[in-house]
């Protein structure tokens, strides 16, 4: 098998392509600003003919018997686990200087991911259907599941291979095909998993990866009639929710079944009965996971008055004790760099944002690295809003995913 996991071409139709343009773009290090790589930007015309191709993959794809998509999955699962522990810094030097994660979280993406397929492996084989009473006494109604057909994914950055194996892993063990695009800053993950699915003897067709630079290709999902499903989980940052009827409505055309991730919204509440402790490190797991970056990260905390200072006084050694900042391949660092350039801007800007409308104090900590590129001006501080309820008209932007090291400090009063 071969270990060569890194590719400059595009995955369609069980062939290693580039872009019919012949454009590409680079890859980035977010921790140094190095230049990785470059893949294919595609263009409108290169989707639909991986969707094409995926079109006519389906067509033998459906019939495919439980037993093999189940050795087949097993198969690549293997192939990553077997990776994994024989050439462990190969493929995460490869595969996640993209991110910029720690290793140790990158090891535990991988093999959540491989347990998705796994777990799919074994699914494709209880596709059970459903008998329905009928009333008619001679008759019985019988409800057959099948696969719907070509599936378009666009899947985000911040786990580029756990949410590849998560959607596109159910949607082949279903017995659909898949048209993928991944997020731009971080297309290398899928491409690998291409190849081991190549490896494992995946017929082509059934996973076609896209390759393009933001909002170049991805709207052909929503206006092709040979997509039949559309899952979009690139869009659960900022303006998500402005987004989300946005692209809904541009699928109903074509009727589509669209899955969206919309954003988090992921309060963090503190009573004054709670164990401080255990309250600072369930703060520290939920809000510092991947630096942030999650759609479940706890955008906001409520602290009680009571416990409200030794709250503040106990996070703050927490995180100047226990979070590292710097690029997640040297020793000790547990806290890797935002994404790219235009992440430190949000995150800044809603920093800006709370002291301009709220008159607060922003408390920057010291140890933020000054070495790496995008964590320079990373935002790493503890924001306390000093407001008398859970309400405050001028604060909406707590109310958002953040995806970063900001923390919204909200001391509840008790009236």
């Amino acid at each position: 098998m071969s270990l060569n996991l890194k590719t400059d071409k595009a995955f369609v139709d069980g062939k290693w392509i580039s872009a019919s343009s012949g454009k590409t773009y680079e890859v980035l290090n977010p921790a140094t600003g190095q230049v990785l790589g470059s893949v294919p930007d595609m263009d409108q015309d290169d989707v639909r003919d991986a969707i094409k191709a995926a079109h006519t993959a389906f067509k033998s794809w459906k019939n495919t018997l439980p037993k093999v998509c189940l050795i087949l999955f097993h198969v690549i699962a293997c192939c990553v686990q077997f990776i994994l522990s024989s050439y462990h810094l190969n493929l995460m030097r490869k595969q996640y200087l993209t991110v910029g994660k720690p290793l140790a979280e990158a090891e535990g993406e991988i093999l959540y991911g491989s347990g998705f397929l796994e777990w799919f492996g074994e699914e494709c084989r209880r596709t059970y259907g459903d008998v329905v009473p009928s009333p008619v006494q001679s008759k019985r109604t019988l409800v057959i599941k099948q696969p719907i057909g070509v599936a378009g994914m666009i899947t985000p950055w911040n786990f580029p291979n756990a949410m590849v194996t998560r959607k596109a892993g159910a949607a082949i063990a279903a017995g659909c095909t898949v048209v993928l695009r991944p997020a731009e800053d971080t297309p290398f993950s899928a491409l690998a998993l291409c190849k081991l699915a190549e490896e494992a003897g995946l017929p082509p067709g059934v996973l076609n990866v896209v390759t393009s630079d933001r909002g170049n290709a991805g709207v052909v999902f929503k206006i092709n009639i040979k997509v039949i499903k559309v899952i979009n989980m690139d869009i659960f940052r900022q303006w998500s929710q402005l987004k989300g009827p946005l692209l809904l409505s541009q699928s109903a055309d074509t009727v589509k079944k669209v899955s969206l991730e919309l954003g988090g919204n992921a309060p963090f509440i503190v009573f004054d009965s709670a164990d401080l402790q255990k309250a600072v490190n369930g703060l520290l797991a939920c809000k510092f996971r991947n630096a942030g970056q999650t759609c479940v990260c706890a955008n906001r905390v409520l602290v009680q008055e009571g416990i409200y200072a030794k709250f503040v006084h106990a996070l703050a050694l927490a995180i100047e004790n226990t979070l590292k900042t710097g690029n997640g391949l040297e020793p000790g660092v547990n806290q890797g760099p935002l994404i790219n350039s235009r992440a430190v801007e949000k995150v800044k800007s809603k920093v800006i944002f709370l002291n301009i409308l709220v008159h607060i104090w922003t408390c920057t900590c010291p140890y933020t690295s000054q070495k790496y590129w995008s964590i320079s001006g990373h935002v790493l501080a503890l924001i306390p809003l000093h407001i008398r309820t859970c309400t405050c008209p001028y604060t909406s932007q707590i109310y958002w995913s953040i995806s970063g090291h900001v923390l919204a400090l909200i001391l509840l009063k008790n009236t």
